[in-house]
């Protein structure tokens, strides 16, 4: 009986050691931003780009590129992340031209990786084998509020055992539209130039 509760003890101490020693590798993201005409991975000039990019940092203060999720036990069943939107962006009155969203990774099948972009579920799976170079086109997405929150939050829900995500990237093609009161204070101005004018 003695023996028993020994073994029973070690193996619960074992759990707990165990249990207490884990935890997921830690995650590291960079964003950067370019504001000027920006020609993409897809060959088209763009007003923004927002280039994200996912790395694991390890115990020894080492970095490696891209971040491991899925479903084993060692692993984040998920991965986010939040683009920046221009600051003037606000979808009416503005219009977008063309938007995407690429993201790359590797060792991706089609098992059931959910995609959530600003709180829809509507996107298609991460979706090569190997591979991933998956791109979400935007550009006629009509949710209200979708362009409008400062920011374009992104999630993948894994399906899969395992696959890494290494970066991605928002880029965006659109048109400020000036406000009604913008229009006013212009005509305004104008007048205003016009009486000067015939005074003098």
């Amino acid at each position: 009986m003695r023996s028993l509760s020994r073994i029973l003890l070690a193996v619960s101490f074992l759990l707990l050691m165990t249990g207490a020693s884990f935890a997921f590798p830690t995650l590291s993201m960079t964003e950067t931003v370019e504001t000027d005409r920006y020609v993409a991975y897809d060959n088209h000039t763009y007003d923004f780009f927002s280039d994200v990019r996912f790395y694991t940092d390890h115990e020894d203060g080492s970095q490696t590129m891209g971040y491991w999720i899925g479903t084993h036990d060692d692993l984040m069943s998920e991965l986010s992340w939040s683009h920046t939107l221009p600051a003037d962006l606000q979808v009416p009155p503005d219009i977008i031209r063309r938007a995407t969203l690429w993201i790359n990774g590797s060792a991706i099948d089609e098992n059931g990786n959910m995609i959530e972009i600003n709180g829809t579920f509507t996107w298609n799976p991460l979706n090569n084998a190997f591979q991933d170079n998956t791109l979400y086109d935007l550009t006629d997405v009509d949710v209200p509020g979708f362009w409008n929150n400062g920011r374009l939050d992104v999630s993948i829900f894994a399906g899969e055992r395992a696959f890494r995500i290494n970066k991605a990237a928002l880029a965006l093609d659109y048109t400020s539209v000036p406000e009604p009161l913008t229009f006013s204070l212009f005509g305004l101005g104008l007048l205003g130039i016009g009486i000067a004018r015939r005074r003098r």
